[in-house]
């Protein structure tokens, strides 16, 4: 393709922006039905969810006063639904890749898998210990490659999460205080259920051993990390 030149999607039948927009449209639809609901309780005082992301989009206003209509609610769902798509990815797919390449840590895993079903903050960030105001700018690397909050940064050792964990912010893959990352709890809902589901039924190995890593803008295995599965 030509320096400068880009392409735009065609919405055609048959294409998977064609069934990305149709199941974009299913799930709006199935969103504003909920929402009136979730209007209709709060107006009738029967919701007990005062304080969940629906309710709050439905009940304050902005600046002017002017309140969310129900589409707008239901695109700002939606947009936090999806929003923790790429981190959830990317956590998966780096997950599998260590885990094939430390046996040792994937029999852990696989031995815990086995003890409990789900088990509360496993691959989790640590919990606030106590409340804490800045007002500076921050990225994960500041800590998150700290060897001062984490020895051996650059090592995968899933331990470190063990017992108190981390100080407060000194992990915080999602954010902290009011710009907190409201797809947290979905994201780490799907990474655990994906994880638990996988390690209990198969063990893998990596086909590339020396795949690079690229950041587009993500990090991302460079070949799409290729594995062949082995069932237990």
């Amino acid at each position: 393709m030509a320096a400068g030149i880009f392409s735009l999607p065609i919405n055609l039948p048959g294409t998977s922006f064609y069934r990305g927009i149709k199941a974009a449209h299913s799930i709006r639809k199935k969103l504003l039905g909920i929402i009136r609901q979730r209007k209709m309780d709060l107006v009738e005082k029967k919701s007990c969810h005062a304080d969940d992301l629906s309710s709050y989009l439905l009940t304050v206003p902005d600046d002017g006063g002017k309140f969310m209509s129900e589409l707008e609610t239901a695109d700002k769902i939606w947009g936090s639904i999806i929003g923790s798509q790429d981190s959830t990815t990317t956590a998966i797919t780096f997950v599998m890749k260590y885990l094939a390449e430390f046996p040792d840590i994937y029999d852990e895993v696989l031995k815990e898998t086995k003890e409990h079903c789900r088990k509360e903050n496993s691959w989790g960030a640590a919990k606030l210990e106590r409340p804490t105001e800045h007002e500076i700018y921050w990225t994960p690397n500041t800590t998150h490659k700290n060897p001062e909050y984490f020895p051996q940064p650059e090592k995968f050792d899933p331990s470190r999460s063990e017992g108190t964990g981390s100080i407060p912010y000194a992990y915080v893959p999602f954010g902290r205080g009011p710009r907190i990352c409201p797809g947290k709890d979905i994201a780490r809902l799907v990474i655990l259920v994906f994880i638990y589901n996988v390690v209990g039924k198969f063990r893998w190995e990596k086909l590339i051993p020396d795949e690079n890593t690229v950041v587009v803008p993500v990090p991302l295995p460079a070949k799409g990390l290729p594995i062949r599965l082995y069932p237990h």
